[in-house]
């Protein structure tokens, strides 16, 4: 039997059931029945051919009638061997290839999270070392109020000392006051001593005269050390006012509120983590 470029020389008679006989080229198969046309095809290029049924098909089946064993009606071959089996296979694979991808992305899904955690739990010690910061920037600004308030009492200090050269200086000046006077005292003792005296007392006088102006002189300066005295007292109040308000400033009611609710949130957030995700500390091992 020729068959397109192909001789096909095994050639069987139909039976009661479906046969397959392979001819000389490679790749082509022929089915047939007792029923349906004989059907040859390749499964390669999937080139088939149906050829009417012989002149001994209708015989078998007469005779199969006759006896009353027709057999069930079968659908005709598709030429199509295996194709649902595979097809099935593909199926398969294609579904075991989905359920992997789709675990591959789960476990994605799993790292991105566990990155944002990370993320998250790092920006939480972030925050928590800004509160820390800030809460040291308070105690530092509180030294820096200490500490002027360490100078306002210094500067007092040092004006309370000045203020006591003042009136040492201002005794002094009093006691050259009471020394001129005595001297004038002895002058006029001394002018009415005698004519000799006079010459005495003139020289006595100028003697005086140069006492009183050193004296007029010391005034002056214990003058201008009172009021380097009151300037520097002014000075004092100055700087205590300036510590005063410093100190109100830093003893504000929302510096107390901020500083424990960033405290009363540091300790929830540090038992949290270190109850829940944080490693044990080194601290805490035996």
């Amino acid at each position: 039997m020729v068959v397109g470029s192909c001789v096909i020389r095994s050639l069987k008679f139909p039976t009661r059931s479906d046969k397959v006989c392979y001819g000389t080229c490679d790749g082509l198969v022929c089915l047939f029945s007792n029923r349906h046309p004989s059907v040859v095809f390749n499964p390669a290029t999937r080139w088939r051919r149906s050829f009417p049924p012989s002149r001994v098909q209708p015989l078998i089946i007469s005779h199969f009638k006759l006896r009353g064993r027709e057999s069930s009606p079968r659908a005709p071959p598709s030429g199509r061997l295996g194709s649902a089996r595979l097809g099935s296979a593909w199926a398969w694979a294609w579904a075991w290839a989905w359920v992997l991808g789709l675990g591959s992305w789960v476990l994605g899904l799993g790292s991105w999270v566990l990155g944002l955690g990370s993320w998250v739990l790092g920006l939480g010690s972030w925050v928590l070392g800004l509160g820390s910061w800030v809460l040291g920037l308070g105690s530092w600004v509180l030294g820096l109020g200490s500490w002027v308030l360490g100078l306002g009492s210094w500067v007092l200090g040092l004006g309370s000392w000045v203020l006591g050269l003042g009136s040492w200086v201002l005794g002094l000046g009093s006691w050259v006051l009471g020394l001129g006077s005595w001297v004038l005292g002895l002058g006029s003792w001394v002018l009415g001593l005698g004519s000799w005296v006079l010459g005495l007392g003139s020289w006595v006088l100028g003697l005086g005269s140069w006492v009183l102006g050193l004296g007029s002189w010391v005034l002056g300066l214990g003058s201008w050390v009172l009021g380097l005295g009151s300037w520097v007292l002014g000075l004092g109040s100055w700087v205590l006012g300036l510590g005063s308000w410093v100190l109100g400033l830093g003893s504000w009611h929302f510096r107390e509120t901020f500083c424990s609710y960033l405290t009363t949130m540091f300790a929830i957030c540090y038992t949290l983590i270190r109850e829940t995700c944080l490693p044990k500390c080194v601290c805490d091992l035996p």
